[in-house]
């Protein structure tokens, strides 16, 4: 008999959400309620036991549940000692709080799996930490990774946790737990529940456009920056394919994007080609995606591990414009299904540098000047709002492989194996002793993990003053976002002013200038030039020789006219 006993159980923050729009959501949290559906309606196993810790917990499931599955409070298990197949599995990384469950229902071959999810914080190395030395984990327990890049994290985290372990303390420990790779799933017959003509009718779109759709959450460093985007769409997409209509919905109930969001629309001057549709059910989620012609996606911070709307757009039979990043990079077949945007790490700095510390983390100071390539973002985009064939072609691609790949029944199917596995090795288990000790994370940072994120870092690159992006320095609300408090006017002047005497640059040798003119750290400087390019007030170019002589003087004027408006 096989059983499986999910505790921690999660509340379903969808649910909550179409009751009230200002409930928070996130990724993670979907999937902890989705994969416990989904191990239910497609598993093989024989029971399976959700343990809630007092009556008044609310199951992620409807109430009426089938005959196998129990939904039960801690002192209602049963004697488990004795099955012949037991997991005990929670849809998130904290494994260490499932192995007192293991010895309190004595249970000891009984494998523990985990989920990653994002890996942008300390705590989450504190917790492989605790999975180390704290946690009694065996060799066949299992932290599974949604991606091959989420993989490499957790492995580059564990070897400087060890070398740390063994450099200050003499401790000698192995990670126990294996790192499978099993993707996230989605009910894909779930995304073609909508007609594209009923629901455009019923988001009041027009029925000729060619829609392109983000959603997810607003938050400019803990998803993507918008506002390259915007300008993007505005500046190079609509002029060269008026129909192009651009839509951003999800979730904002944390930073209240919208409205600052909505001005630049209306600044830009494309106020009627950009729609909002902040904090949506889960039907209109639905209806939005069934409404599109094309999914983006610019994430461009290490929050983000996997994408799981990326492949529900898949699902939906959408082509996918995606930011080159984390596993982005093997969910999107860049010219099978859609394409993936070089991008560019601007300033890696540790958030204590001078000038930086104080006010942002580390994640949040890589996600102000990480840049993505918008100019060929824009490229695709009138290429795709062009080709319907292509559209469709790329659609009908992505679907294959989320049936064959990314649907809940093949990934469930991937979790029992996996534990098939971990069962066999388990027969070898033996109980030892873990003494408990601690360690700092200095070592962490994003040379450390995340350096195989970008397509490369940005100061390789020949950089040049584009005409167009400085003319917008002299809107309010671009300058609002173009500067946030990390960022001073007086660098990002100082940049420009140089770059415009040499008319092209590579970026490390700008930003060597500049420091050294200025007295600056070359840190802050990095940081500006990386913010600019992010924006498109500076531009990458494949040499210094595509700078053309009326480019300059263009460049020269708008720098003028920028600094006349300061």
């Amino acid at each position: 008999m096989k059983t499986l006993v999910i505790p921690l159980l999660p509340g379903n923050l969808e649910e909550k959400k179409d009751i009230n729009p200002g409930v928070s959501i996130c990724g993670s949290a979907v999937y902890s309620t989705a994969v416990i559906k989904a191990l239910i309606q497609y598993g093989s196993y024989d029971r399976y036991y959700l343990v809630r810790r007092s009556t008044q917990f609310l199951a992620p499931v409807a109430e009426s549940l089938p005959s196998h599955v129990y939904h039960v409070s801690v002192d209602q298990l049963p004697n488990l000692s004795q099955d012949e197949s037991t997991v005990i599995f929670a849809g998130q990384p904290a494994m260490y709080m499932l192995s007192p469950w293991r010895s309190n229902l004595n249970i000891p071959y009984a494998p523990l799996t985990g989920v990653i999810h994002s890996m942008h914080g300390h705590d989450f190395f504190q917790g492989l930490l605790r999975l180390m030395v704290a946690g009694d984990m065996r060799t066949y327990d299992a932290l599974v990774c949604s991606t091959r890049s989420g993989k490499a994290v957790v492995e580059k985290g564990l070897s400087l946790i060890s070398a740390q372990l063994g450099s200050q303390w003499g401790i000698s420990l192995k990670f126990q737990p294996r790192l499978p790779i099993i993707p996230l799933g989605v009910e894909s017959a779930r995304f073609r529940s909508f007609t594209k003509a009923a629901s455009r009718q019923n988001l009041s779109l027009p029925q000729d456009a060619v829609v392109f759709l983000y959603l997810g959450r607003f938050s400019s460093t803990e998803k993507c920056d918008l506002v390259p985007m915007i300008i993007s769409f505005c500046h190079d997409v609509v002029p060269k394919f008026p129909l192009a209509r651009l839509i951003l919905a999800g979730d904002d109930t944390i930073h209240s994007l919208t409205p600052s969001l909505q001005s630049l629309a209306v600044e830009l001057g494309c106020q009627n080609q950009v729609a909002f549709f902040p904090n949506v059910s889960s039907v209109r989620k639905y209806q939005l995606l069934s409404a599109a012609d094309v999914f983006v996606s610019p994430s461009d911070n290490i929050q983000e591990t996997f994408g799981i709307t990326i492949v529900e757009a898949m699902a939906a039979g959408l082509p996918v414009i995606a930011s080159e990043w984390d596993g982005y990079k093997e969910i999107v077949r860049h010219g099978e299904t859609g394409f993936l945007v070089p991008t560019y790490v601007g300033s890696k700095d540790r958030a204590r540098a001078p000038g930086l510390a104080g006010m942002f983390s580390t994640s949040e100071s890589l996600a102000f000047t990480t840049v993505i390539d918008m100019k060929l973002w824009s490229q695709y985009s009138v290429e795709l709002a062009k080709n319907s064939g292509l559209r469709i072609k790329m659609g009908e691609r992505g679907r294959e492989i989320v049936n064959e790949k990314y649907d809940w029944r093949a990934v469930i199917h991937q979790y029992e194996e996996l534990w098939d596995e971990l069962f066999i090795e388990g027969k070898k288990f033996s109980r030892s002793p873990i003494e408990h000790r601690d360690v700092s994370f200095d070592a962490m940072s994003f040379d450390g993990l995340f350096m195989h994120y970008p397509t490369a870092t940005l100061e390789s690159q020949v950089l040049w003053v584009n005409p167009a992006g400085v003319k917008t320095i002299a809107g309010k609300e671009m300058r609002r976002n173009l500067l946030p408090p990390m960022f001073e006017e007086s660098v990002a002047m100082a940049v420009l002013s140089t770059l415009q005497k040499h008319q092209s640059a590579v970026a490390a040798e700008l930003i060597t200038s500049v420091a050294q003119d200025y007295k600056w750290p070359e840190s802050i400087v990095r940081a500006h030039v990386a913010r600019l390019t992010k924006f498109g007030v500076l531009e990458v170019r494949e040499s210094s020789s595509d700078t053309t002589p009326q480019a300059s003087k263009d460049s020269e004027q708008g720098l003028q006219q920028a600094i006349a408006a300061r």
